[in-house]
């Protein structure tokens, strides 16, 4: 029993050193999206376009919810329905969950914080 308890114990211990590899902060925000492009099969390419959300960005990528399964690897343009900016994203992973949104997390090709602001109306004097 002692072994068992060590071993939890240490595991918990590595989990807690564990280091955080995201280049910047993320936070969970619900950003309306239009996410498109295609998906490469065996058959070919199959366009996909769809409204989706983000569950967590940062100035790198997001975490979307979407109804598409999306292959690791694929391109992806995704539009912020708030600003109307478009931003070419890689699909890094996927979880799908039963009777879920599938979370699809994707990287940008560069850094873009700009991406995620919305678009303010114009000052009032």
């Amino acid at each position: 029993m002692s072994r068992i308890f060590d071993a939890v114990k240490q595991a918990q211990t590595n989990q807690s050193k564990r280091t955080e590899r995201r280049r910047t902060c993320r936070a969970r925000v619900r950003v309306p999206l239009l996410v498109y492009g295609s998906i490469s099969s065996l058959r070919g390419a199959a366009p996909i376009f769809e409204k989706a959300w983000t569950i967590e960005i940062n100035a790198h990528g997001a975490l979307i919810a979407m109804k598409t399964m999306v292959p690791p690897g694929e391109r992806l343009f995704v539009t912020n329905e708030a600003n109307q900016k478009t931003q070419e994203c890689t699909v890094l992973s996927v979880l799908a969950k039963i009777e879920q949104p599938v979370e699809v997390a994707v990287r940008f090709t560069g850094a873009a914080p700009q991406f995620w602001r919305r678009v303010d109306g114009p000052k009032r004097e």
